[in-house]
């Protein structure tokens, strides 16, 4: 019975390293950053995204924005709205939203100016690639 004991304290050190091995990675994995530095991180993915639609899909993109928005003291979220345009003159809304993202990943100026205003919003503009070809 000892030796389960035993087994059972050997596994409780394990696991606490492990817990506090996780909190140290989650709070060096993200160089606090800014607003505008944190939006900008998904402009390729976004990019990509439009230029599949408006290539593959034949959409054509009209407008989108990128929102961060405040949840409580250890997260926030973010949500993407794009809007295309069909052959038809239809319009698509396309919405994307991930809640629970670590404000550990925001600097505290960052941090305190959305807990202020509780949501900041960024334009989404044409990828560059569209904006050249509309140019030839």
């Amino acid at each position: 019975m000892k030796e389960k004991n035993n087994n059972n304290n050997v596994f409780a050190e394990l696991n606490d390293i492990i817990d506090k091995l996780y909190a140290k990675i989650v709070n060096y994995a993200y160089e606090p950053t800014s607003l505008e530095k944190f939006a900008s991180l998904y402009n390729k993915s976004i990019d990509d995204y439009i230029l599949k639609k408006e290539n593959e899909f034949d959409q054509k993109f009209i407008s989108g924005s990128l929102k961060l928005y405040y949840i409580n003291k250890q997260f926030f979220g973010l949500v993407i709205l794009l809007y295309f345009q069909d052959k038809n003159k239809e319009f698509i809304k396309t919405e994307y939203k991930k809640e629970g993202l670590n404000v550990l990943r925001l600097n505290q100026k960052a941090f305190t100016e959305l807990k202020e205003k509780q949501t900041i919003q960024f334009e989404i503009n044409k990828p560059e690639e569209i904006i050249n070809k509309a140019d030839i």
